[in-house]
C-alpha cells in the first residue's frame, strides 16, 4: 500500500513537471500579448493610450458641462435678480 501511494505521487509529479515545461515553452509568447495589451492602453512611443483617450473626453465632458451649468445658472440668475 505503501508503494502505491508512492507511485501516484511520481505520477502527480511528472504531469505536474510536463505542465511546467509547457507554460515554459508557452511564456514567450503570453510575455508579447502582455507587451502588446499595455502598449494599447497605456500608448508608447507617440501612440495614444486607451486610457489617455478616456481621460480626454473626461476632461472635454467636465468642460462642456462647466459651460452648460455657468450658462443656465447665469440665465437663471438673470432671471430672478435681473429684471
Amino acid at each position: 500500500m505503501h508503494e502505491d501511494e508512492l507511485n501516484k505521487i511520481a505520477t502527480k509529479l511528472d504531469a505536474i513537471s510536463e505542465a511546467v515545461t509547457e507554460l515554459r515553452s508557452m511564456w514567450p509568447h503570453l510575455c508579447r500579448r502582455i507587451d502588446k495589451l499595455e502598449v494599447e492602453i497605456y500608448g508608447n512611443d507617440g501612440k495614444v493610450g486607451l486610457i489617455t483617450r478616456v481621460q480626454s473626453l473626461y476632461v472635454l465632458g467636465a468642460w462642456i458641462g462647466a459651460a452648460c451649468g455657468t450658462v443656465i445658472g447665469g440665465g437663471i440668475v438673470y432671471l430672478l435678480f435681473g429684471k
